[in-house]
């Protein structure tokens, strides 16, 4: 290997050749001695299996030894079994170590064949990296299986002719087992939690107990993971494909509660086996291709299984053990795993009340102190499932009750009429409204208030009251009393509603906007809210609903959000080779409640990454659109003084959180997303390893808070990873809070010789990929060579050719065709090598270069020390 330092301007193209070969003037077709040889093997040093359904990395090597040999346009062919492998595609074959292309063969009716085809083979070792897939449920766990290679002569028939080398390389197949997904903590896996609602039909004439004639639809759950240490469950797959299935069937064994009845009549049941002594029942599952494992069954129950009244739940537990079975139908018990299975029900009234607050201009209401609220306190038949027979409800009263000291300044009674007999509409006129303080003592505010009847929901809905109170009346609780029972026969939605009109007392509103001042850098509000009740001839509540509306202080906030990493195309993987391509898609979440809109300062993207990965390309995706992007980042170099480290900065042009959409009310931006989809491509100068992608959303107006409503500052909603590294934002603080997130993956180098090249400045001490120089500069440049493979290398020579007029590329493309360079500056002088290697012997040649490998070998070489300035 030789270190040259050469005196030329930066951006002139140079060629840099890699080739293991005889010394000049020699070449050697294959001959008697020497020994080819192929085979297939792990890309990741120490890899012992290949998961179902996630993308693997192998090699496919090459070997030539013995009498010095080199092979022109030879060819390996790959074979997958297409009965346990998925299709492949071109890209999953990395070009390096003299491979020019790739075919994908479908023809062959038991095999997928990958053809890669070679410019030539020299003594040595190389590798090309390729990637394979294990279709899902097509193995099972600790099952082997073969990769058969051949390589070919240029020209031969592989149906025919016998290969070069081949070898049939036996792999082993990892598969996980199937439960229940959970954490892996020490907490029981459950994940299944059906939740119920049931109404009157399905509760006994107390409504507190199950009915024995209500059926509960359920199933078990089950899903392929790693199986937890803490529990008896199995860990999500990350990206939630459901890679690691296995083929095996999957038996299915639940224990039932003490309450249940087992009906094998019943709807799914069929396929259960039920076991009275132990209460459980079983079924073997062939899974196919299913992610995840539903079998369903059906329960009636005793009489005796609680149910409580909404807003609780009652919780039925159900034991679930999952084995997969074995071909001859013995189960697996490594694969056991076990957990819980959850029916939530609860118990919902068949009368409703709901309550809301008109209009539709939202609940962030403005600030002024004659602001009006109406609220619609809705009655109807309307809870739970619609029932099969008809069904009515009665109800006595409707009650508002204001949490905060609020004037009654109008009311209005509506109905939609075909919701009632015509005997029950004309009850509605006779009523009384009455205000109370204490809920006991009530005082007559209005008496026999007449229905305003209404015939579509928009009307029903109107933001406005028939009566208005010029003297309003201060009262804890308003209650609208009719004379008799009012019966609803119409199972609709929206049946009789009453419209309160209600103003904040001046005492309470001064408080509440003194309150916003005092917090006025907080995100701070105060909450004006409602109770809405109906009630029973006795008082008794039948059921509530709550209002609420803000008034509250402005904030914005942002952070970035990391919704995953793909390598060609796929989330299977996290390692990648020379020609893959990596893209990160970090994601920024806004939230904020906006009066004034409000623009981010300088607002950017910073992405870091080592300087021998190479930007592609940015596409945008975006949903709440706050911003454009420039497609060309600003590139920096060494940032901020992090020698290897290069940032690609992307302007974040008009981020600017909106306003009010109607003027006086707030605008709430909930978890709206922009994306920025980023994809680079790593050269083969990176070194082999693990290696991350830094991500920073950075922006000016920011604050070290955890949370801010100050005028102008958009605050960091990150919890986590906040911290700014490397003073993005360029203020000298690395403590203030921004927004963090870093993509892992690994660079499987090509296992060959791979040389790389840097240069620097003579004055400076540290070479990098690239630097700026002006005219006169000297520069100086480092040769460097890897042996990645698993041999040693002798007689290496690096070819160097300088710039000269109407140059030529001195290796061919896949044509076969020498392009021209097109070099414009040419090196004035060189001056030798700056660091000597007593390893290494170096050669300087005056011929003019020639545009071919060969012709440069063979030109007249004299030694470093004959080269003068």
């Amino acid at each position: 290997m030789a270190k040259k330092s050469l005196k030329y301007f930066l951006l002139l193209f140079f060629a840099l050749i890699l080739s293991v070969l005889p010394p000049p003037g020699d070449v050697h077709a294959t001959g008697a001695g020497s020994a080819i040889t192929t085979d297939v093997r792990y890309g990741l040093s120490g890899q012992t299996s290949s998961l179902v359904a996630q993308k693997e990395s192998y090699y496919v090597t090459n070997t030539l030894s013995g009498t010095t040999s080199t092979l022109y346009n030879p060819f390996s062919y790959v074979y997958l079994d297409k009965s346990i492998f998925a299709p492949p595609v071109a890209s999953d074959v990395t070009l390096v170590s003299g491979a020019t292309s790739v075919n994908i063969i479908n023809s062959d009716p038991n095999y997928y064949i990958i053809k890669i085809n070679y410019s030539r083979l020299d003594t040595g070792y190389v590798a090309v990296p390729v990637k394979a897939t294990l279709k899902n449920s097509a193995v099972q766990n600790g099952e082997t299986f073969h990769i058969p290679v051949k390589l070919f002569e240029a020209g031969k028939n592989p149906a025919t002719d016998a290969p070069l080398a081949s070898s049939n390389d036996q792999f082993v197949a990892k598969a996980y087992p199937v439960g229940i997904t959970s954490p892996n903590t020490s907490a029981v896996a459950n994940n299944n939690r059906k939740s119920e609602y049931v109404s009157d039909e399905a509760t006994n004439a107390t409504h507190d107990r199950l009915s024995t004639d209500f059926v509960s639809s359920l199933s078990g759950f089950a899903y392929s993971g790693p199986a937890n240490t803490a529990n008896g469950g199995v860990s999500l797959i990350t990206d939630g494909t459901g890679a690691g299935m296995d083929k095996r069937k999957v038996q299915f064994k639940i224990t039932l509660p003490a309450t249940a009845v087992w009906d094998p009549s019943l709807p799914n049941n069929s396929d259960w086996t039920y076991n009275s002594a132990d209460r459980t029942i079983t079924q073997t599952v062939d899974r196919g291709l299913a992610t995840m494992l539903q079998p369903p069954f059906s329960l009636k129950w005793d009489g005796n299984q609680p149910v409580t009244l909404a807003n609780t739940w009652t919780k039925i537990t159900m034991q679930q053990v999952t084995t997969l079975v074995n071909d001859d139908g013995t189960l697996d018990a490594s694969t056991r795993r076990s957990g819980e299975l959850y029916y939530h029900v609860s118990y919902v009234r068949r009368i409703r009340i709901k309550k809301t607050l008109l209009g539709d201009k939202g609940y962030l209401v403005p600030r002024d102190a004659d602001y009006k609220y109406n609220y619609l306190v809705s009655v109807d038949q309307f809870g739970g499932t619609r029932p099969q027979t008809a069904s009515s409800v009665k109800f006595r009263m409707i009650e508002d009750e204001p949490q905060a000291r609020s004037l009654l300044t109008g009311y209005e009674l509506r109905v939609r009429p075909e919701r009632f007999t015509a005997t029950e509409l004309a009850k509605l006129s006779h009523n009384k409204l009455v205000g109370s303080d204490n809920g006991t003592t009530w005082t007559p505010i209005a008496t026999n208030i007449t229905p305003v009847q209404v015939s579509s929901d928009a009307d029903y809905r109107a933001n406005s009251v028939a009566t208005t109170l010029t003297t309003p009346p201060e009262y804890r609780y308003f209650r609208l009393v009719f004379d008799d029972d009012i019966t609803i026969s119409q199972f609709e939605e929206d049946a009789v509603g009453f419209i309160v009109q209600t103003q904040l007392t001046p005492a309470t509103h001064t408080a509440f906007i003194n309150d916003l001042n005092a917090h006025v850098n907080d995100v701070y509000w105060k909450l004006v809210r409602n109770f809405g009740r109906v009630r029973d001839a006795a008082g008794q509540e039948l059921g509530y609903s709550i209002a609420d509306a803000y008034i509250r202080n402005p904030f914005a906030s942002m952070h970035l959000q990391n919704i995953g990493m793909s390598i060609n195309g796929t989330s299977a993987t996290s390692t990648v080779s020379v020609g893959g391509v990596i893209k990160i898609t970090p994601r920024i979440w806004y939230n904020s409640i906006l009066w004034d809109p409000r623009a981010a300062v300088n607002p950017k993207m910073v992405v870091v990454v080592d300087s021998d990965l190479a930007f592609d390309s940015v596409q945008p995706q975006m949903t709440a659109n706050l911003f454009t992007v420039n497609p060309t980042p600003t590139v920096i170099p060494n940032y901020k003084g992090n020698i290897g480290k290069t940032a690609y900065e992307f302007e974040l042009t008009g981020l600017t959180f909106p306003g009010s959409i109607y003027p006086g009310y707030g605008n709430y931006t909930q978890n709206k997303i922009d994306h920025l989809n980023i994809s680079f491509k790593p050269t083969a100068g990176m070194d082999g390893g693990p290696h991350e992608i830094k991500v920073i959303l950075s922006w000016d107006n920011n604050t070290t808070a955890a949370s801010s409503a100050a005028p102008g500052v958009i605050y960091s909603s990150d919890t986590t990873n906040y911290l700014d590294p490397y003073d993005a934002n360029n203020n000298g603080n690395t403590t203030d809070r921004l927004s963090t997130i870093t993509y892992n993956y690994t660079f499987v180098p090509p296992q060959a010789m791979v040389l790389g090249k840097k240069v620097k400045l003579s004055t400076e001490s540290v070479y990098q990929t690239k630097i700026k120089a002006d005219k006169g500069d000297i520069l100086d440049y480092q040769v460097r060579v890897w042996n990645n493979t698993n041999d040693p290398v002798q007689d290496l020579h690096v070819i160097d050719v300088f710039p000269y007029a109407g140059d030529k590329f001195i290796v061919k493309d896949g044509s076969g065709v020498y392009h021209d360079r097109g070099s414009k500056i040419y090196p004035k002088a060189i001056s030798g090598v700056t660091v000597n290697n007593s390893k290494f012997d170096v050669y300087y040649s005056t011929d003019t270069p020639s545009d071919n490998i060969n012709g440069n070998v063979n030109a007249t070489w004299v030694p470093a020390s004959s080269i003068g300035v």
